[in-house]
């Protein structure tokens, strides 16, 4: 099934609705139950390791980016992850007004600029052009 995860508006953002699949639903889940076990807090999601009652900072998730780009075989970056998706999305038929709320940007064409083409979408492309091309 489908679920969803509220995001209310903090500091000039708009909150927004995430929907997600069931797998990562377990994935929560287990973080849920282990952050129970460490005793954390609060109405935060994601909290600092050094201090529990304390929200994950900018500098937090820079350094945990950081950790995980040590143990890939790529560079991850946050803005990656959001190119990522937002391509995904559209390679899967998602209309752009629906990816741009998805992603929280009130103009379509910021969320454009974090499209890619791929390959995956410039092969259907040329089949239908060459399909129209065969028809006429």
């Amino acid at each position: 099934g489908v679920y969803s995860c509220f995001i209310p508006a903090v500091k000039g953002t708009r909150s927004r609705t995430i929907p997600f699949e069931s797998n990562l639903r377990m994935v929560f889940e287990a973080y849920f139950n282990e952050r129970i076990k460490c005793n954390a807090r609060g109405d935060v999601l994601f909290y600092s390791m050094s201090k529990k009652s304390v929200g994950f900072k900018r500098a937090g998730l820079r350094k945990l980016v950081t950790k995980i780009n040590k143990d890939v075989s790529f560079n991850l970056t946050m803005y990656g992850v959001r190119r990522y998706v937002a391509t995904s999305l559209y390679e899967n038929g998602i209309e752009l007004d629906d990816i741009r709320e998805h992603l929280g940007h009130t103009n379509v064409k910021t969320t454009l600029k974090y499209i890619q083409s791929s390959s995956k979408k410039i092969s259907k492309n040329i089949t239908f052009l060459d399909q129209l091309s065969d028809i006429l």
